[in-house]
């Protein structure tokens, strides 16, 4: 290993965390999404479920934050009514 003679440490220890923060970028915020809009049918993404069992809603009304996007939705299940955040829902189908 090489060392660097400064500090001693090594170029693995000195590059790797560079490297992978530069793994780690979330690019999904640099580009603009269209909003969802009403009628559209959704999954519900839930942290602690699998995907092949997330419900399915129907977006029902929409809450705009200061920004003008679309940042919460009032969803309708088979369960009742109620609001979601955009970033947890997974859209599958635009109504036109």
């Amino acid at each position: 290993m090489v060392t660097c003679p400064t500090n001693g440490s090594t170029i693995v220890e000195v590059w790797s965390p560079d490297y992978l923060h530069q793994l780690q970028q979330r690019n999904k915020w640099k580009d603009i999404q269209p909003n969802v809009t009403i009628s559209d049918l959704v999954l519900l993404k839930e942290d602690n479920l699998p995907p092949l069992v997330w419900k399915k809603a129907v977006i029902s009304d929409l809450h705009a934050g200061r920004d003008g996007l679309t940042r919460v939705v009032t969803l309708r299940t088979a369960k009742g009514t109620f609001k979601w955040p955009v970033a947890k829902i997974c859209l599958l189908s635009k109504v036109d």
